[in-house]
């Protein structure tokens, strides 16, 4: 009888709809996003809010910092580690040789977008 239950119930998972998109504040994701943003408080279609990045302090542009989650001295030089990272976005606060503003990480360095 166990055996019954267990292929329904996975007959009944097999045949649910899923998606590897995500909606965060939405409904359905829009097509071909992975991550669609949006405000539960709009209206006319007009989002409010807005994405916010990681504050972070950058102090050599060619370097990850230990303060990200699961980075340290001995791994953050890595081939994987910098691969993996590669398009992230954060906002570095700014220092006296380094300028305030968004970056994104291409796998080697960190490079300047704006801010």
């Amino acid at each position: 009888m166990e055996k019954v239950y267990f292929i329904l119930l996975m007959t009944i998972l097999c045949a649910l709809p899923s998606t590897a998109q995500v909606a965060v504040g939405g409904q359905r994701p829009e097509p071909g996003t992975i991550i669609d943003l949006n405000s539960p408080n709009s209206d006319n279609n007009r989002t409010r809010g807005g994405l916010l990045l990681s504050n972070v302090t950058l102090t050599d542009l060619a370097d990850i910092p230990t303060s990200f989650p699961g980075i340290t001295s001995a791994n953050k030089n890595t081939t994987e580690i910098k691969k993996a990272l590669t398009g992230m976005m954060i906002w570095n606060i700014g220092n006296a040789s380094i300028k305030k503003g968004v970056y994104i990480w291409d796998s080697e360095k960190w490079v300047y977008i704006g801010g």
